[in-house]
C-alpha cells in the first residue's frame, strides 16, 4: 500500500499545477445567456408558429423559455420539456385574437441558455410552419439574436 501511495505521489508531482488549473478553469467556464426568437411574417398577421431550435447538447442546456414582446404571445410557447437538454427543442404558439396578432418582425419567445466552455455555441433555428388568421400557411422568416438590454425586463436586468 505504501508503494502505491509513493508511486502516485511521484506521478502527481510530474504534472505542473498550472496545467491542472488551466484545464479546470476551461472546463468550469459556465455562463448564462438569453436568446430571442423572432418571426417575420411580412405583411401577414401572425397567429401561429412552430419552429425547431437546435443546439449542441454537450455545451448548451435550455434552462428556461418565456414568451415574447406582444400581448398575444406573452405566455411561454408550448414545448416538450425533454427537449430542453436534448439538443433539439420544438417551440409552438398560437392565438385566437386575430385582431391583435402581430405583423412583420416580432419577438415571439426568449430562451435562457446555460453555456459551457468558451466562444459562442452553434444555434440553429428552422421554421416548421406559420399561419395567418383563417389558418392559411404563410411564408415567414425566423432568426435568433442575443437578448439586449432594450428587450430585457427589469427582473432580467437584475431588478434595476
Amino acid at each position: 500500500m505504501k508503494r502505491i501511495i509513493f508511486v502516485l505521489s511521484l506521478i502527481a508531482g510530474t504534472i505542473p499545477v498550472s496545467d491542472v488549473q488551466a484545464r479546470t478553469a476551461q472546463e468550469s467556464i459556465v455562463r448564462f445567456q438569453a436568446i430571442d426568437l423572432y418571426v417575420d411574417s411580412g405583411e401577414h398577421r401572425l397567429v401561429a408558429y412552430q419552429v425547431e431550435m437546435r443546439f449542441d447538447k454537450s455545451r448548451v442546456e435550455v434552462v428556461g423559455v418565456e414568451g415574447g414582446e406582444v400581448e398575444v404571445f406573452k405566455d411561454a410557447p408550448h414545448y416538450d420539456p425533454r427537449g430542453l437538454a436534448g439538443g433539439r427543442l420544438i417551440l409552438a404558439a398560437f392565438t385566437t385574437d386575430h385582431k391583435n396578432a402581430p405583423q412583420g418582425r416580432t419577438r415571439v419567445a426568449r430562451s435562457h441558455l446555460r453555456i459551457e466552455g468558451e466562444g459562442q455555441p452553434d444555434l440553429g433555428i428552422r421554421l416548421i410552419t406559420a399561419a395567418e388568421p383563417g389558418g392559411q400557411r404563410i411564408k415567414a422568416k425566423v432568426d435568433l439574436e442575443p437578448a439586449n438590454s432594450d428587450t430585457m425586463t427589469k427582473e432580467e436586468k437584475g431588478g434595476e
